[in-house]
């Protein structure tokens, strides 16, 4: 099978300090497919939105959101994304990504944090 590695799949911090700094890779994508189109970050929570395209049979892209928690570095979430509208938002940014709520236009998604955080623990312990 003639399959490419996506080298641009890789999202990375860089911690700034006085005289120097640190670039740390932050997260990057399970399947080496995947190409990461854009990603915001929850400041408040230490959460990352990401929207990754894998190409399919057909030579178009399935897009996937994938949801990161920073601080523990695991993924809470990830869910094949079909909406026309939000796959738009979500690729040009056009939208603002606060304590678990995606805002735009006059809409407002709400992620829940409480329950993808259960649902981890409780099959983390199977």
């Amino acid at each position: 099978m003639n399959e490419k590695h996506v080298e641009h799949s890789v999202v990375y911090i860089l911690d700034i300090k006085f005289s120097s700094y640190i670039l740390r890779n932050i997260f990057e994508e399970p399947d080496e497919r995947a190409e990461i189109l854009n990603f915001g970050v929850d400041n408040t929570r230490k959460r990352l939105i990401i929207l990754s395209g894998i190409k399919n049979k057909k030579n178009r892209r399935d897009k996937f959101l994938t949801l990161f928690d920073m601080e523990t570095e695991i993924s809470l979430f990830r869910m094949q994304v079909t909406n026309k509208e939000l796959i738009g938002r979500l690729k040009s940014n056009l939208y603002n990504f606060v304590d678990g709520h995606i805002y735009y236009g006059n809409n407002v998604i709400k992620i829940r944090y409480d329950v993808l955080e259960y649902k981890h623990k409780e099959l983390a312990q199977l």
